[in-house]
């Protein structure tokens, strides 16, 4: 799976409220157990550019399932900001 993949399954949920143009897989140790993390960075529909990353995934998580959830909770912060 490439980056490519998860840029496009983000960019797909956003619903072109937001336009993913980075997108990484890294990793991070917590608690001896070595965690995936998804990161995005681009530009909403307003303008502004934003950056999130997904919650921690265990290894062998569905990452494209987790790129849309990410998108997803982008959304509904942005539905809460005044």
């Amino acid at each position: 799976m490439a980056v490519k993949d998860l840029r496009e399954a983000f960019n797909a949920a956003a619903d072109g409220k937001f336009t993913c143009q980075t997108a990484t897989l890294g990793y991070t140790r917590e608690n001896d157990v070595e965690w995936q993390i998804l990161s995005f960075s681009g530009t909403g529909d307003d303008g502004m550019a934003f950056a999130t990353q997904s919650k921690l995934l265990k290894p062998g998580a569905n990452v494209l399932e987790a790129a849309r959830a990410a998108a997803q909770v982008l959304i509904e912060k942005g539905k809460l900001a005044p």
